[in-house]
Parts: structure tokens; sequence; C-alpha cells
């Protein structure tokens, strides 16, 4: 279920609910790791999009959503060399931007309905002791600290030289659209991170 090479599960994720197969794809998963697990999890942001089947089948469970800075994630892709190209990853760029809003909006949805969340920013938990501790409090167990500021490409709370000059070039390709997206973007950001200050396992 998690390959990400498999284009066909892939292309289910919006008929889940309605989809007989899909659902016993993920019982016999779900099955498989209960029986051969006291306590386990998953990473797969399509389940941002494929909660409500999740649910239904999970049981007793947790969720930890961590989310990354839309800036970070839209100048990832959307950088690019020449003009010709420059315009493809502008488009690809505004592409993952309508993904990030899609994905994050089913998440505060999640959010505002479980009880059982963690919600926190990736940057926050990556350079916050006192995040990584609330993280290990929700789980309820000790954990191993992985983390490593010097491998993250975007330092936390400094802007990258490159995102005003990108904002242009898409201001300058897609006009007036962009703007009504990163004010759409901004005013989510703003809410998953009330959410961060208060999402706990109750």
């Amino acid at each position: 279920i998690l390959k990400p090479s498999e284009p066909s599960f892939v292309a289910r994720l919006c008929d889940v609910k309605s989809n007989e197969s899909v659902r016993d794809e993920i019982e016999s998963f779900v099955s498989g790791l209960n029986h051969q697990h006291c306590s386990w999890g998953f990473k797969d942001p399509r389940t941002c999009l494929t909660y409500p089947v999740w649910r239904d089948i999970l049981g007793s469970h947790k969720i930890i959503a961590v989310y990354r800075n839309p800036y970070e994630v839209w100048l990832r892709y959307c950088s690019g060399g020449n003009v010709k190209r420059g315009i493809k990853a502008l488009s690809r760029g505004q592409m993952v931007l309508r993904a990030w809003y899609e994905y994050n909006s089913s998440v505060l949805n999640v959010v505002r309905e479980q009880q059982n969340c963690y919600i926190s920013s990736f940057d926050n938990l990556l350079y916050s002791d006192r995040e990584f501790e609330r993280l290990s409090r929700f789980i309820g167990r000790p954990l191993s600290d992985p983390r490593d500021i010097h491998s993250h490409r975007n330092r936390a709370g400094k802007e990258h030289p490159a995102y005003s000059y990108q904002k242009k070039m898409s201001r300058v390709v897609f006009g007036r659209d962009i703007d009504l997206l990163w004010q759409e973007i901004t005013e989510l950001d703003k809410q998953l991170k009330d959410h961060s200050i208060g999402a706990i396992s109750k």
C-alpha cells in the first residue's frame, strides 16, 4: 500500500472509501502489523487524503502530523535554470503549493475533529528540545533523538534569498492567481500554527 511505485493505488486515492479492494489491502496491512507488534506506526503523506477509511480500520490510535514550511516546499520545486526551464519549474511550484494546501487542509480538519492528535511544524520539532519532549510525552515513551539541524536546507527563521525573486517571477507568469493562492496558504499556515499549541492527547 505504501509503495510510491504503485500508480494504480495512487490513482484510487480519491475513491478509497468506496473501493472494497483498497479497503481489503488496508485491513490486511493493519492486521499484519497488529499481529507482529504491540505498538507501530507508519508515515505516508497520502494518509492526509485517505484518513477516514484508515480511521475506521485502525481502532485506537494516535495521529502525529508534522507539516513543512510552504515556502521551503515551494522553493524546492520552483527553482529553475534558463527561462524555459524556469517557467516549467514555476508551474510545478504552483502545483506543489496547491497540493500543500489540500493536504494540510485535510490535516487541519482531522485535528479539529480528533482528540488524540499531535501537530507541529517541521522547523519547530527540529530546533526545539521542548517540542521534541512534547512529542515524547504525547507518544508516552522516551524517544531516541535523530535530529540533525546541519542537514536541514532551511535554517530556522531565515528566509532564503531566492524567495522574493521567485515570488516576483511567479507574479509575472501567473498574475493575481498566485497572490490569491499565497493568501490562502498563509492563512492556513497560521491556523496550523495556532492548533500546534493546543493539539495534544486528551
